[in-house]
């Protein structure tokens, strides 16, 4: 009886509380020139789409993901092969429900003079083709938000490092608090 009660309390925290994170990545090429991927979410359009992402190796330097084949993966092949260093990169990991009509960055990564250390295709868990890719950043950082119950978002954390110089990194930014009106930004205050 006490276990049908726990499961009957539950079921609205499970309903209601279920989220949609989603990853997207948006890269430069050594050009200056972004490098197109398939998203069509309409915050995020032409940005890369990951169905998965890992951060690793010494200071956290090495970015892996995956994502669906595309140009992207020839562009990224492309600079592996011919060691072209890629300007930059940013990653927005959002968080959304189905009440909320623009998603929320959960935390952002920051990257910049980036070298493509691997792209290879593999099979997916449901048979699909996907891309590998693991990045390499002289320098990288990330951003934390924290989201307040009436929507503005306020940079909660931040940490970078700078492998090139051996020293944190500043991101060469300011601080800023996002207050969104439904799903679209309205104003972007520097703290």
């Amino acid at each position: 009886m006490r276990t049908i009660i726990l499961v009957l309390s539950l079921i609205p925290f499970f309903c209601f509380s279920q989220t949609n994170n989603k990853v997207f990545i948006k890269l430069t090429d050594a050009n200056g020139k972004q490098i197109n991927g398939e998203s069509k979410d309409i915050h995020y359009k032409d940005w890369i789409y990951t169905t998965f992402i890992n951060s690793s190796g010494n200071n956290n330097t090495l970015l892996s993901f995956t994502m669906d084949v595309s140009g992207a993966s020839a562009v990224l092949k492309k600079a592996m092969l011919t060691s072209l260093t890629l300007l930059n990169g940013e990653v927005n990991v959002t968080a959304g429900n189905k009440n909320t009509v623009s998603p929320e960055i959960l935390y952002k990564i920051k990257m910049e003079k980036i070298k493509v250390l691997n792209c290879s295709e593999t099979t997916g868990s449901n048979n699909s083709m996907q891309t590998a890719v693991t990045l390499q950043a002289t320098r990288i950082g990330w951003i934390y938000y924290t989201t307040s119950n009436t929507g503005v978002q306020t940079e909660s954390k931040r940490y970078g490092w700078d492998a090139e110089l051996n020293k944190e990194w500043d991101m060469g930014e300011k601080p800023i608090r996002m207050i969104k009106a439904r799903d679209r930004l309205v104003d972007k205050i520097q703290l």
